[in-house]
């Protein structure tokens, strides 16, 4: 059973099915993870992720702004676009998108880290 803790859309009539969210989810393979950051200012940073048994998987140093972000807040923020498209004759971009909240955590664990 999904909990739903957040706003609803308030553009209902555009909300993405479960279905297309997780297709987004694996074939666009970058987004902008936000944090917490220094002094409680957001951070927002491009990175890449893998989709694998519902759950969203990072890649990166184990030093630095993230890692002290996450260590200090685990609410976190995701955001992926698939393909945009400019609409024709116009100055817009029409494209899809997910927006995910979860906490994040690191994983210390080697065997872990290597699945």
């Amino acid at each position: 059973m999904v909990l739903y803790m957040f706003r609803k859309m308030r553009r209902a009539n555009q909300e993405l099915s479960k279905d297309e969210c997780i297709d987004i989810l694996i074939n666009q393979p970058r987004g902008v993870l936000a944090l917490l950051g220094d002094d409680d200012y957001p951070y927002a940073l491009p990175i890449t992720h893998v989709y694998v048994d519902g759950k969203i998987y990072f890649h990166g140093a184990q030093k630095g702004h993230k890692i002290d972000a996450i260590k200090k807040h685990s609410k976190a923020s995701y955001c992926v676009i698939n393909e945009d498209v400019l609409a024709e004759n116009s100055w817009w971009y029409t494209f899809k998108s997910v927006i995910v909240f979860g906490k994040i955590k690191t994983i210390e664990d080697k065997d872990e880290k290597n699945r």
